[in-house]
């Protein structure tokens, strides 16, 4: 309950200096419009100036001179309506880009989707949290604050779960993300955050190890503003009060950013989107008379949380290396000496991708000088950073030693007999960019599978690339330099010796590393070409090696990726980045020495038998 004698309660008496535009964006849902609207003409009145402009875009089917017509006959308790259509469709993202391109200093810009419904109270939220924090002679305007949500925040984009509002019975806090249903942006933010997008409108605006990296960017103006927000150290005011209630809530009905057709879809996203409306004052409010007022927190007490939703103690902490998933390091792994020949041709041919941050040449040929051709290589086109990393001595784990001259996090791992196209690359990477950063991922032809054995916590291993794969070998993969990290930590020492010791298995090694730690299996990419051929795989060893590293983590982990993703040109419109919307992934696995079965899809079952026989699976397959 929130205190009715709160000495930081900033109610206002005289009518302040800034004033409101109201943005309201709809196309095509009529029943969605009328409830906003409803809602906004229910709310109650300010006395700032407050001007509502409606922007439909443009539907062939359904966009009329008469349905515009009646637009423009609207009327608003609030302030002067103004109707802006477009003539034809300009999508969400522009729509909303362009809705307010010259706010004036003390001019703050409200952004509503039509199917976002907004609390009684919205306008007073908004009026007095703009007096507390950028007018009252408490609080000087922060240069970081860049406006006030209306939502109350009820689960976390950037990681794909619930979100916890800080407990700290405060009625507000900071948080370094942009909101898109239901918000006031303050004018001179909106103008800095426009300069800076115009400078980077033609990218894809990744955010590090973020799920919202998925949303296609040609449709999302929210994920360039996160982009923005994080590299800039800036936050928002959102709400916090008791009960989860909040000022704005989203219906999530189908339209550009949601094609959520099925009832069960909706129901189960509005568990994560819909919150309750603030309707009534019952417990919340701080006035004497009893009237809306929220008691606010000294700007510099508040709880601030970063893009990740971590807790810092001063925004200077906020800013962050946002461009860290924009270019790769590209890791050529030089072990055979017949290779060494056709090295510079390999170097310029993966000189001219355009993902490269820089290319190092792994050299396993520790009895062999490296030659000039090599370490005087001069690359036809651009200059990308070559170095060459000449290893003390011979090992396979050399591949996943950590190098802190790795400044992205993107790693490319290529073996130098794989000359990989560089559309096939491209796609491998925006998949690990847009969704799988925390996955290996690789190709079908490297894909390999595993089934336990009736002996508990034995496995066997199969070269088998479907239909359902819980390795990937590691001739050419993309990851993230964590996986470094983890591979060389004291704690993975023996499976490490295990390596040295069967001169193989330190692909095994790093996808149970990946599966252990991040709960990932591989992500696998349908490329038709077989790749080089490489030896013939000793299938009993590499059995053993499973059980070696399960046995170094303490139980088994690997887990089993029940699709692949065919590669689709995405410089295509209409081509999305593969993401965990559009695949299945069975995330299987079993602790076999805590007496637990894996559970083996039957279709892997079946394919053992097609290629191995039955016998072998009667003689594999743990009975019920």
């Amino acid at each position: 309950m929130i205190s009715k004698n709160s000495s930081q309660s900033a109610k206002i008496t005289v009518a302040p200096a800034f004033s409101f535009v109201i943005n309201v964006f709809t196309m095509n849902r009529p029943a969605s419009f009328q409830r906003l609207w409803a809602s906004i003409s229910a709310a109650k009145r300010i006395n700032n100036k407050v001007t509502i402009r409606i922007h439909p875009d443009f539907d062939p089917t359904f966009t009329t001179p008469e349905y515009i017509e009646g637009l423009t006959r609207l009327s608003s308790p609030h302030g002067r309506v103004e109707v802006r259509p477009h003539y034809e469709n300009n999508g969400l993202r522009y729509n909303i880009l362009e809705s307010w391109m010259t706010p004036s200093q003390n001019e703050f810009g409200i952004f509503l989707e039509d199917d976002v419904e907004v609390s009684p109270y919205f306008l007073l939220y908004l009026q007095q949290s703009i007096q507390r924090y950028y007018y009252s002679e408490k609080s000087a305007p922060s240069t970081s604050l860049v406006g006030v949500s209306l939502y109350n925040m009820k689960w976390d984009e950037v990681h794909e779960h619930a979100f916890t509002a800080p407990k700290d019975n405060q009625t507000a806090f900071l948080l370094g993300l942009p909101q898109s249903w239901g918000a006031a942006y303050h004018g001179p933010k909106w103008l800095e955050f426009l300069d800076w997008y115009t400078m980077n409108a033609d990218t894809d605006p990744f955010l590090p190890d973020s799920l919202t990296n998925r949303w296609p960017a040609m449709k999302s103006w929210k994920k360039y503003m996160i982009r923005w927000m994080a590299s800039k150290a800036y936050v928002m005011l959102y709400p916090n009060i008791p009960g989860g209630f909040s000022f704005s809530t989203n219906h999530l009905e189908v339209g550009a950013n949601n094609k959520l057709a099925r009832k069960q879809d909706k129901d189960r996203m509005g568990v994560r989107f819909t919150v309750p409306l603030l309707t009534t004052l019952d417990n919340h409010t701080s006035a004497e008379d009893g009237s809306f007022s929220l008691p606010f927190a000294d700007f510099e007490n508040m709880t601030i949380l970063n893009t990740y939703q971590n807790p810092v103690k001063s925004v200077d902490e906020l800013k962050i290396d946002v461009s860290t998933f924009d270019k790769c390091h590209l890791v050529l792994n030089l072990v055979d000496a017949s290779k060494v020949e056709s090295l510079p041709e390999l170097m310029e041919h993966y000189h001219n991708f355009d993902f490269l941050e820089s290319i190092y040449i792994l050299w396993n040929l520790v009895d062999i000088e490296i030659p000039e051709a090599i370490t005087k290589f001069q690359p036809s086109s651009k200059s990308v950073p070559i170095k060459i990393l000449k290893q003390a001595h011979y090992s396979r784990n050399n591949k996943f030693a950590p190098l802190n001259e790795y400044s992205k996090d993107c790693i490319i791992s290529i073996d130098s007999d794989w000359r990989m196209p560089h559309s096939v690359l491209s796609f491998a990477v925006k998949a690990w960019q847009g969704h799988f950063f925390q996955h290996l991922v690789g190709f079908r032809p490297q894909a390999r599978t595993h089934v336990p054995t009736t002996v508990p916590g034995k496995y066997s291993y199969f070269p088998l690339t479907g239909p359902a794969s819980s390795l990937i070998k590691t001739s050419g993969v993309v990851y993230h330099k964590r996986y470094h990290h983890y591979y060389s930590h004291p704690m993975m020492k023996k499976a490490r010796e295990m390596v040295d010791r069967e001169n193989d298995c330190e692909d095994i090694v790093l996808n149970a590393i990946i599966a252990r730690f991040r709960f990932a299996a591989p992500a696998i990419i349908n490329w038709k070409n077989e790749g080089p051929e490489g030896p013939l795989e000793d299938l009993e060893k590499r059995s053993k090696c499973i059980d070696g590293v399960s046995e170094v983590l303490g139980g088994h982990w690997l887990r089993y990726f029940m699709t692949g993703f065919d590669i689709v040109d995405l410089k295509d419109s209409k081509a999305v980045t593969p993401n965990l919307n559009r695949h299945i992934m069975a995330q299987r696995g079993g602790m076999p020495d805590k007496g637990k079965q894996i559970d083996v899809p039957k279709e892997l079952w079946t394919a053992i038998e097609s290629k191995y026989g039955l016998d072998l699976v009667k003689k594999l397959r743990v009975q019920p």
